[in-house]
């Protein structure tokens, strides 16, 4: 389901060419929030997963 949301909200081609233009200009992978991704998926609280990937996404959106 959280894919499902992130092919929704971004899609995996924008997804793709908005990675690889932030490693064309440096930029880093922000650990701790990809960890706190991580634990929320882990952690069977579809809810809280789903909105933790949602605003990582609005996030990412934000800084492109």
């Amino acid at each position: 389901m959280v894919v499902d949301c992130f092919d929704a909200i971004w899609g995996r081609g924008l997804a793709v060419l908005s990675f690889a233009e932030s490693a064309r200009h440096g930029s880093t992978v922000d650990v701790d929030e990809h960890r706190v991704l991580h634990d929320e998926i882990l952690s069977g609280d579809g809810d809280r997963a789903e909105a933790e990937m949602l605003a990582h996404i609005r996030r990412g959106v934000a800084s492109v």
